[in-house]
């Protein structure tokens, strides 16, 4: 538990600076949505739940080649892996990383969004968890996609193309989770509910798979 807490923290420190540049990108999109909006309201209230997780979650795929990419080039994942720390273990550390300097700071910035954007603050009881599930589920996919993609041409592109498909799952079931928030606020929400299914669910399968690829990666 000590190595991986220790790896976590070596993989998050070293991509703070591109999760920094994420949150900044974050507000400067929603704030181009309110600016185009705000003459209208009503219009810009019922966009805010989707403009916001849109927002956030192509804010989140700028940080990933920085705790992906960057190590595999610069041979990083090998000498954790040559010191004998497991594949999964190095696979599972990068996912965290990634969601505690890149997730977790998206998901606190929607404390600025949210009244930003004209919504009720009450709705933050439902979109801190929503959000919170939804980029932890992008940090368990993006770890995937990114160690297909490295070495190719324009991955950043072909990165987007192969998570955003994937994520609809999150992003439709986060949608429905808010529209059933303004039925029925404070009760219970069985979208919430699907999304953390969806996490638990996924979970190993991913972090398996991003144990799979580092050794493949370190096998060539």
């Amino acid at each position: 538990m000590k190595q991986f807490g220790l790896l976590t923290f070596d993989l998050a420190r070293r991509g703070g600076f591109a999760a920094g540049g994420a949150v900044v990108t974050a507000l400067v999109m929603a704030s181009l949505f309110a600016i185009a909006l705000a003459p209208t309201p009503a219009a810009l209230t019922t966009a805010a739940v989707p403009v916001i997780w849109i927002t956030l979650l192509l804010a989140s795929l700028l940080s990933l080649e920085s705790l992906w990419h960057r190590p595999l080039a610069q041979g990083r994942f090998d000498l954790l892996l040559l010191t004998g720390v497991s594949p999964l273990l190095a696979g599972a550390a990068a996912v965290l990383a990634h969601w505690l300097t890149a997730g977790l700071p998206l998901v606190v910035i929607s404390l600025l969004l949210v009244p930003m954007l004209g919504l009720p603050l009450d709705m933050l009881c439902l979109l801190l968890p929503s959000l919170a599930l939804g980029t932890v589920y992008l940090s368990l996919l993006g770890g995937v996609g990114a160690l297909l993609t490295y070495g190719a041409r324009g991955a950043g592109l072909l990165l987007a193309v192969i998570i955003l498909p994937l994520m609809l799952p999150m992003l439709l079931l986060g949608l429905l989770a808010a529209a059933r928030w303004a039925l029925v606020p404070f009760g219970t929400n069985p979208y919430l509910l699907l999304q953390a299914a969806l996490v638990v669910l996924t979970a190993p399968l991913f972090v398996a798979a991003a144990g799979w690829l580092l050794r493949a990666q370190f096998s060539r």
